[in-house]
């Protein structure tokens, strides 16, 4: 789904987790039945497109792809959040009954969108949820610059020397490299 220039599948900013739902509630037009319907097909959509996106967060992890700790804190916190969020009040449930409502297009859009929420994408996203916490337990910190005991291989160049007048202009002789 989201092929960003992170190497993280899942992160706080990255995956469908973050994309979708905003993308539905401030992209994707309601304006008739048809419009209407289509949210519902890619709510459902969303549902395997999370667990597509946890096989990778799995496979990425078995060749030493994880977000540093930290990263991966703020994600479970937000999916977390989420998946403890009745279906009900989800935004994506409610941006749909609203604006179908809004447009009076007939049926129960609040109903459909609740029931996909609650069968089908809270269940994918506790599933994410839990490769994430397997990821966690062994992730580590941002990887930071440390010190190194080794000299650099290359040599500095040679300061300039003054020239015969004094002033420091002079560029260094073959004998100084």
């Amino acid at each position: 789904m989201n092929e960003s220039a992170t190497p993280y599948v899942v992160s706080q900013e990255t995956g469908s987790f973050v994309i979708i739902p905003e993308f539905l509630d401030s992209q994707h037009k309601i304006e008739t039945k048809a419009d209407a319907d289509a949210y519902l097909a890619r709510m459902e959509a969303w549902a395997a497109v999370l667990d597509q996106e946890t096989e990778r967060v799995k496979r990425d992890a078995s060749l030493g792809v994880e977000p540093p700790d930290f990263l991966l804190a703020i994600a479970l916190g937000q999916m977390e959040r989420s998946a403890q969020m009745p279906a009900a009040n989800q935004r994506i449930v409610s941006s749909l009954a609203n604006r179908a409502k809004e447009h009076a297009i007939a049926g129960d859009y609040a109903g459909q969108a609740t029931k996909l929420v609650a069968d089908k994408i809270h269940p994918a996203l506790v599933r994410q949820i839990a490769a994430l916490k397997a990821v966690a337990a062994k992730a580590k910190p941002a990887a930071t610059p440390k010190a190194t005991a080794t000299k650099p291989t290359v040599k500095p160049a040679p300061a300039p020397k003054p020239a015969a007048d004094g002033s420091p202009t002079a560029e260094p002789s073959e004998e100084d490299a």
